[in-house]
């Protein structure tokens, strides 16, 4: 279950800004219900600028109310390919090329968009070559 805020960056240097904006409008909103985060997501619609996008954070519950733009979602279970990065986010296309390439070489087709799983808070690292994403495709 995600509750999410869908949203559009108009450029790379936005993105940062919507997705602090967006993801504080959820933490108040998980904080207004008593409920905990358990990750922190983001699907992306488009591969480059604009950025259309599904600002996400996971909870085990749906909150009581929500307040617009605010939506919830139930994610089905499947098949993923997880692909783990470690570095600053301006590195994440290396990873999605190489998603290409191994849905590729092992005769696999995508099941709709990719998602990234922000496992660490990269204002809480010391060095952006900690920064921790799990970029997750859904296989067919």
């Amino acid at each position: 279950m995600v509750i999410f805020i869908h949203d559009t960056a108009v450029s790379t240097e936005n993105l940062k800004t919507r997705l602090g904006q967006d993801y504080g409008e959820l933490m108040r909103l998980l904080m207004a219900n008593k409920l905990q985060p358990l990750k922190f997501l983001a699907w992306y619609y488009t591969n480059q600028p604009p950025w259309l996008m599904d600002v996400a954070v996971q909870t085990s519950t749906k909150p009581g109310t929500l307040d617009n733009p605010i939506q919830f979602r139930v994610v089905k279970g499947g098949e993923v390919l997880i692909a783990h990065m470690w570095g600053p986010y301006n590195h994440i296309g290396k990873a999605y090329s190489k998603i290409g390439i191994w849905l590729q070489e092992n005769n696999r087709l995508p099941k709709g968009n990719p998602f990234e799983i922000y496992i660490n808070d990269p204002s809480a690292v010391t060095s952006p070559d900690e920064i921790q994403t799990d970029l997750c495709q859904p296989l067919e």
